[in-house]
């Protein structure tokens, strides 16, 4: 006989017992099994994720509000976790990533002592979850005042990207094309320097989960699936933008699950 198992969800302690329990089966990986059980949301799935987005797009706005000059990228993080939990969040669904500057360019980076410097990218990326289904929200803001034109530049060639990209969602596409319709927008020589990744990933019960917005996915998007949009332009030792949404294919289109503005905003000016 076989059990199926999560590998990626399961414990060695876990590994232990069954093999104890049954030493005549066999362990097999169920994701093919729960990816596509997964793939498309119920009603009451939505529902907790709409919950989720709330919740993060409220702390967001009580936590940058709030930002001054001086403010370390730990201290902004830590604000942000807190005002989640008060919120109604489970938790936090990954720590939140928290970066100024020339760190904004590390797309998975770490929040660190850094103060943030007038003029400089601010990048905040996060989620919380709602009855175990997950948010994933990024915005990138400027603080203490205007940014250069280069800095603009790349702003606005990101939200062109995430805009088209989010345009591009609707059922009977498929992943792929999503991804090469965020992306169309930074293939000119100004940012010829600059690195991309994937556009996006599936969202759920888990914050990383099929389908993959990336090239080369031919997977087909239907009604009920929930997936980021979240293109970025990064320049290592200069900082990165990123403006990452949360996408639910309908029937007959796509729904944007979040709300938060996109247009470029300074903080505490």
């Amino acid at each position: 006989s076989s059990i199926a198992v999560e590998p990626l969800n399961m414990r060695v302690m876990e590994y232990e017992l069954l093999r104890e329990r049954f030493p005549d089966s066999t362990l097999i990986s169920a994701d093919g099994i729960t990816d596509t059980m997964r793939l498309s949301k119920k009603p009451d799935e939505i529902a907790a994720m709409r919950k989720a987005v709330a919740i993060s797009e409220a702390a967001l706005e009580e936590v940058v509000s709030a930002v001054r000059l001086g403010d370390t990228e730990k201290r902004i993080a830590s604000k942000l976790s807190a005002s989640l939990l008060e919120g109604g969040g489970e938790g936090i669904s990954f720590g939140p990533i928290v970066l100024s500057g020339p760190n904004s360019a590390l797309p998975h980076g770490v929040p660190g002592d850094r103060p943030v410097q007038k003029g400089e990218f601010l990048l905040i990326d996060f989620g919380t979850s709602f009855d175990g289904y997950h948010s994933d929200i990024t915005r990138t803001f400027v603080v203490g005042g205007d940014p250069d034109e280069r800095s603009h530049a790349v702003y606005e060639a990101v939200r062109a990207g995430n805009a088209a990209g989010v345009a591009a969602c609707r059922p009977g596409v498929t992943a792929s094309a999503v991804h090469h319709a965020a992306q169309d927008g930074f293939s000119i020589p100004a940012f010829a320097k600059f690195s991309t990744h994937r556009t996006g990933h599936g969202l759920g019960l888990d914050i990383h989960e099929p389908p993959s917005i990336m090239d080369g996915n031919d997977e087909i998007l239907t009604p009920g699936m929930v997936f980021t949009v979240e293109p970025g332009l990064y320049l290592e030792g200069w900082g990165g933008v990123r403006i990452e949404d949360n996408v639910l294919i309908t029937e007959a289109d796509a729904d944007v699950l979040t709300t938060y503005p996109r247009d470029l905003r300074i903080l505490g000016a």
